[in-house]
């Protein structure tokens, strides 16, 4: 049932024409790590940019699905020179945040998808997390 919600949501998510505003919504801003283990694969989402372990990325537009319910958007990004698009999902399943990314690779007419599951992880004190790896999140200043 999940997987049909969330591909009604993709297809309607890239069919549906929305407003473009370059700020990152609320609820994805955060830390966000691997939802397997929560000690991987960290993002800081900021309101205009979005700082990779591999990358720093600004977001260049922000498409909503148009309907508040979806928590459906798609982001335009631009990372070190390389554009993506992405489609973002937020989830709170039993009290637990989750952000499920969709990257297209090349604007997807190379025919692969890149699906990541990353979860907020309040359970890790904060210093606990790796900051120094994670472009643009030094908190020495």
């Amino acid at each position: 049932m999940h997987t049909i919600r969330f591909t009604a949501l993709i297809t309607i998510a890239l069919a549906t024409p929305a407003m473009a505003d370059a700020t990152v919504p609320e609820e994805y801003q955060g830390v966000w790590a691997s939802a397997q283990d929560c000690r991987q694969k960290m993002q800081n989402v900021l309101p205009h940019v979005v700082n990779r372990q591999n990358a720093t990325c600004r977001v260049m537009q922000v498409l909503s699905s148009g309907h508040p319910g979806w928590h459906a958007n798609t982001i335009y990004l631009n990372c070190g020179g390389s554009r993506s698009r992405e489609i973002w999902h937020d989830e709170n399943i039993d009290g637990a945040d989750f952000l499920v990314t969709v990257e297209f690779e090349k604007g997807g007419e190379a025919g692969g998808l890149l699906i990541d599951i990353y979860k907020r992880c309040p359970e890790i004190p904060l210093g606990e997390i790796p900051f120094s790896d994670i472009p643009g999140t030094d908190t020495r200043r």
